[in-house]
């Protein structure tokens, strides 16, 4: 029975820019459903897209990872610094093969494109083991000229093609049976890209794997092949057609909606910040995990801490578990109380919040700084959002609010709150944590315990 790989490119969709953690959570929803490839975008971003491979490498357990291949130097950099010695991911070098986008974007003809591809597949091979040809544009290609491309590019070295019907200009059938002739010894090294302008993309993708393709692509609410329905159609009918995939099926619909609920702009728009409540959690480290445990469930979180500060946590860590378990929620308060300790930089002199039903929540906060008194007037959905607002313009710079969590620590009216803040500047975490029997003067001051670590740390 012939293996179908899955590739999905959700995390590339040009409508969408996903947060740091909705990468982080998007790519472990797919690694733990059987997706077998996750494509990103350019890393263009020395810290941010350089961190998320690192942090994405420690977290998949089975995907592999696919990032596009360019010249320039910078991406070239980061390349090198988000992989270092890792060579089990995937370049993809794209490249049109159209006569009209060969000519717009890359300037060149047919007779020295072929060339040309040649001399970036070489490239690539100084990074990685895996490389994967782009034909984009294929359906408006020359069929003579795309099929020596394609035997051109297997023979310099490269591990699969991918066959795009970008331009939708044909059915599905005139699809399959344009690639089907072209490399018939290398059939299943084809990867199938429908697109979903005319609504035929799934059609396009299920009659290439039914041909012989060995491989497609997905998205997740994108213009490409939906990875709901090809997973669908490789469950109800691999047996019939002699194929199946690495697709866990009973995670499908779960899985999807995970996704789908994290690309909904209604809930980015009235949530601002989420509360935990519980442990529910799947880190549980005892007496007996070492360094190497912990610190892995350190980078699971998506912290990256200094040695210094790993270790502080860890010895931590075996104090609390000579009596019990802790989880992912005591593992991310230890970090914010231990790690990166800084000095108080801004510092919470009074606040004044009101809401009503109905209403918009109002905040000002007084914070001092070095003697001088700043004022943070703002608006919200809620007191705690009002507040945060009220805090990023005392502070002039907007963070991403990667979690929010509230846990009671005592009993009875008086209880103690504790808050935990997680913030994430220039792709890296840091943790506050604030203890108040006022609740939204606990959050207050987590978060601004958070900020004091970013502004120590950068500057």
């Amino acid at each position: 029975m012939r293996k179908i790989t899955i590739i999905d490119s959700t995390l590339c969709r040009k409508d969408k820019n996903f947060t740091f953690k909705e990468k982080l959570e998007i790519a472990r929803q797919l690694d733990s459903l059987g997706v077998d490839v996750i494509e990103l975008p350019e890393l263009e971003d020395e810290k941010v897209d350089v961190l998320l491979v690192k942090t994405l490498l420690s977290l998949l357990n089975h995907a592999k990872l696919s990032v596009p291949f360019s010249n320039s130097e910078k991406n070239l950099q980061n390349l090198e610094k988000a992989f270092g010695e890792n060579r089990n991911f995937i370049i993809r070098l794209e490249v049109p093969v159209s006569d009209i986008c060969m000519e717009y974007t890359l300037h060149k003809k047919r007779h020295n494109i072929v060339e040309y591809i040649e001399n970036e597949i070489e490239k690539t091979k100084k990074y990685t083991d895996i490389t994967e040809f782009c034909a984009v544009d294929s359906t408006r290609a020359d069929k003579d000229f795309l099929k020596k491309i394609i035997e051109d590019t297997f023979e310099n070295g490269v591990s699969f093609i991918t066959i795009c019907d970008s331009a939708c200009a044909m059915l599905p059938d005139e699809f399959s049976n344009f690639v089907k002739d072209m490399a018939p010894k290398f059939k299943e090294r084809l990867c199938v890209c429908g697109f979903n302008k005319i609504k035929t993309a799934t059609a396009t993708s299920a009659i290439a794997l039914k041909d012989g393709f060995g491989m497609v692509k997905t998205q997740i609410n994108g213009q490409m092949t939906f990875l709901l329905e090809v997973c669908e159609f490789l469950r109800d009918l691999g047996n019939k057609y002699g194929f199946s995939a690495n697709i866990d099926y009973s995670k499908l619909y779960r899985t999807i909606g995970q996704i789908l609920w994290i690309d909904t702009p209604e809930k980015q728009e009235k949530n601002n910040f989420a509360i935990k409540y519980d442990n529910d959690t799947d880190i549980i480290l005892n007496g007996n995990d070492d360094e190497k445990a912990v610190y892995s469930a350190i980078e699971s979180l998506g912290y990256d801490l200094s040695a210094e500060d790993k270790l502080t946590v860890y010895r931590e860590i075996q104090e609390l578990t000579k009596n019990k378990n802790v989880g992912s929620v005591e593992l991310d308060a230890i970090i914010a109380s231990v790690a990166l300790q800084a000095p108080t930089v801004y510092k919470l002199k009074n606040y004044m919040v009101t809401s009503a039903s109905s209403l918009f929540s109002n905040a000002q906060i007084n914070i001092e700084k070095e003697n001088e008194e700043l004022v943070g007037l703002a608006t919200g959905n809620g007191p705690i959002d009002a507040a945060f607002v009220a805090l990023d313009k005392i502070v002039g710079k907007k963070y991403e609010l990667d979690d929010f969590q509230i846990k009671s620590v005592t009993k009875g009216k008086e209880a103690f709150g504790v808050t935990l803040v997680k913030l994430r500047s220039d792709g890296r975490l840091y943790s506050g944590r604030g203890i108040s029997t006022d609740i939204i003067q606990a959050s207050i001051m987590a978060y601004l315990n958070a900020i004091n670590k970013i502004v120590y740390e950068e500057s």
